[in-house]
C-alpha cells in the first residue's frame, strides 16, 4: 500500500505547508521526504533546527499512521554542519519498535543530491491514541505564496511569536497558524529556537550564532493560550551555549506544556 501524507486539510497542519514538509510512504512503518530551504528557513550561519524538527514530525505521521495513531511525547533533532551549500534534504525514516502503548522512530536527513552527505538525525517517541488510519492527503490550506522578490517573513512572525525581552517570546490564543485544539509541536520548537538564540546573543554578545540541536518534551497540550515561551541559560563557553526553553500555557495557570533543550554554537572565534 502506498501512503502518502501530506497532512489533512485541517487548520492545524498550516504549519507543514508553510515550511514545505510532504513525505511518501511505500512501507508502513517507514517514510520518506523533501524540504526545500529556502532563505527564510536559514539562519546567518546555516540551516534552522525547527524546519528540519517538522520535517521530522511530518515524517513520522507518514510512517507511523498505518500501524497506529499517536501523538509525539519526545522528538530530537541534531544537525552536524551549516549546509549552506544545500538547496534540498531528504529525510529518510522507520519505525525501530512499535509497541502497544510506544512508538519508537529515527530518521537520516541528507543532502537530497548527495546521500553520502549526512546533515542531521532525528528520533520520536510517539504515545498511542488509538488504531491505525490507513490513509489522508491534503496540505491544501497553503498560506499565500510571496509574490516574486518579496521575502518571506520570519518562521517566528509567520507563527505569531512576538519577542517581548529577555528572549521571551508570547505566541497569541490558538489560530490557523498556531494550531487547532491545541498548539503545534512545530510553533514551540520555532519560539524555542529563536529565544533561545535570542538569549545567548544577548548574554555573549556573539553575532554569529547556529543552532546544533533541539530536543523537545512534550508534556502536554497547550489548548487555552496565550503561549509564554521563557529561555534559560544552562552553560556557556567561547564556542557552546546550552538553553533550557520552557514552554507555558498561560491561559491554563501557566501550566508547562514543553521543555526544550538548545544547543547554540558561538562561531565568533
Amino acid at each position: 500500500m502506498n501512503t502518502t501524507v501530506a497532512g489533512p486539510v485541517g487548520e492545524s497542519f498550516v504549519v507543514y505547508s508553510h515550511i514545505g514538509v510532504s513525505s511518501t510512504s511505500d512501507e508502513p512503518g517507514r517514510a520518506e521526504g523533501l524540504l526545500s530551504l529556502r532563505d527564510d528557513l536559514r539562519g546567518a550561519e546555516g540551516v534552522l533546527v525547527a524546519p528540519l524538527l517538522v520535517m521530522l514530525l511530518d515524517s513520522v505521521a507518514t510512517a507511523t499512521l498505518p500501524l497506529a495513531s499517536a501523538v509525539p511525547s519526545h522528538v530530537a533533532v541534531e544537525v552536524f554542519e551549516p549546509a549552506t551549500d544545500i538547496a534540498e534534504l531528504r529525510i529518510r525514516g522507520q519505525v525501530r519498535r512499535s509497541g502497544r502503548t510506544q512508538i519508537y522512530y529515527d530518521a537520516r536527513i541528507e543532502d537530497a543530491a548527495d546521500a553520502t552527505r549526512v546533515v542531521g538525525y532525528g528520533s520520536v517517541n510517539m504515545a498511542v491514541t488509538g488504531p491505525a488510519v490507513a490513509e489522508y492527503e491534503g496540505h491544501r490550506n497553503r498560506p499565500a505564496s510571496p509574490a516574486d522578490g518579496e521575502p518571506r517573513p520570519p518562521l517566528t512572525e509567520m507563527f505569531e511569536g512576538r519577542p517581548i525581552g529577555g528572549g521571551r517570546y508570547e505566541i497569541a490564543e490558538l489560530s490557523a497558524r498556531t494550531g487547532f485544539g491545541r498548539i503545534h509541536a512545530g510553533v514551540m520548537t520555532v519560539m524555542a529556537e529563536a529565544a533561545a538564540t535570542d538569549l545567548v546573543r544577548s548574554v555573549s554578545g556573539a553575532s554569529r550564532l547556529r543552532t546544533e540541536q533541539l530536543d523537545a518534551q512534550l508534556l502536554a497540550g497547550g489548548r487555552r493560550g496565550p503561549f509564554d515561551v521563557v529561555p534559560e541559560l544552562l552553560s556557556i563557553d567561547k564556542s557552546h551555549a546550552t538553553c533550557r526553553v520552557e514552554v507555558l500555557d498561560r491561559g491554563a495557570e501557566s501550566r508547562l506544556i514543553s521543555v526544550i533543550l538548545g544547543r547554540i554554537r558561538i562561531e565568533d572565534q
